[in-house]
């Protein structure tokens, strides 16, 4: 969000203080139980959260997928790969047009975004256990105002 008149400026040490909360909430989250049997999956967090989109969403154009990942097509081109190799998404050509390629998980692709998904919510849980109800909606709002705008239906 660019600054304006309205918004005051950020001193010297607050970013600083922003990223070593961020770092210590993440480090919790990783330590979480279940966080690390994902550990040993090997998916990237991109291919994370390609997986979740596509659980949500369902079968999914390739130009959908690469914008609500804000990717270049040829970048989306490169995640889909590696989650086809690992068995995890599957590439459908339409019949009428062969240009168009829809992608959709494959079940062990579902089991595994439900699993990560869990583990993730488990996780948030334990974190937002330790705020009051009002801390907890704050946290969000504020998490929204710095930047984070989520779809209607975005999980992710």
């Amino acid at each position: 969000m660019p600054r304006t008149s309205a918004t005051p400026p950020v001193d010297e040490t607050t970013p600083m203080e922003f990223l070593r909360a961020l770092y210590g909430m993440f480090r919790q989250m990783s330590l979480a139980p279940g966080s690390r049997s994902l550990q040993k999956i090997k998916t990237t967090p991109q291919e994370g959260r390609a997986l979740g989109w596509l659980n949500q969403h369902g079968p999914s154009l390739m130009s959908e997928f690469a914008d609500f990942m804000d990717i270049p097509l040829s970048t989306a081109t490169s995640v889909i790969n590696r989650l086809v190799q690992k068995k995890q998404v599957v590439r459908q050509r339409s019949e009428e047009d062969r240009r168009i390629v829809r992608v959709h998980l494959t079940p062990a692709g579902q089991r595994l975004s439900q699993r990560m998904l869990d583990v993730h919510l488990e996780a948030s849980k334990l974190l937002m256990e330790k705020l009051s109800r009002d801390e907890q909606q704050t946290l969000i709002n504020l998490l929204r105002k710095a930047g984070y705008k989520p779809p209607a239906k975005d999980v992710c």
